[in-house]
């Protein structure tokens, strides 16, 4: 249920202009969740939302997409991200694996169960097909390596 709230989270946020916790929390209701104001902070926080001024004040937004390292070797270390059920697989380059597994624990960490790492590739296990399916989508747009 929290990673079906978060991706409607996620969907209200791009789509319209939200300033405040209690017009997210109607948005959500409205849509069929039942929320507390302490949940839709937490929410808030776990997705990285910041608020970002705009025309009519400030509104929640998105973080930007960011690379994890300045190192560019690191960022294009990902060659495909790909997902089946519950799990998402990540292919590297040889080598890479440990480090861009380490660097998904640390990202959603709470989104998932946990990552086994070998030489290339990396096993993501989600609680769920729809956090696999979210994962999958963040992990891809991350590293802009495309996936599926």
């Amino acid at each position: 249920m929290k990673n079906k709230r978060q991706e409607e989270i996620i969907r209200i946020v791009s789509e319209r202009a939200i300033g405040t916790h209690e017009e997210l929390m109607e948005e959500l209701k409205a849509r069929g969740f039942k929320v507390t104001q302490a949940t839709v902070s937490r929410d808030i926080k776990a997705l990285r939302i910041v608020k970002t001024p705009s025309e009519n004040g400030s509104v929640y937004s998105l973080p930007q997409r960011r690379a994890v390292s300045d190192n560019p070797v690191f960022n294009k270390s990902v060659k495909s991200v790909r997902r089946a059920l519950h799990t998402v697989v990540i292919r590297t380059q040889p080598g890479m694996a440990g480090g861009i597994g380490a660097a998904a624990d640390s990202e959603w960490g709470n989104m998932m169960l946990g990552t086994i790492a070998g030489d290339d590739t990396v096993l993501v296990i989600a609680e769920s097909e729809d956090a696999a399916r979210l994962l999958s989508e963040k992990i891809s747009d991350y590293f802009d390596c495309g996936g599926k």
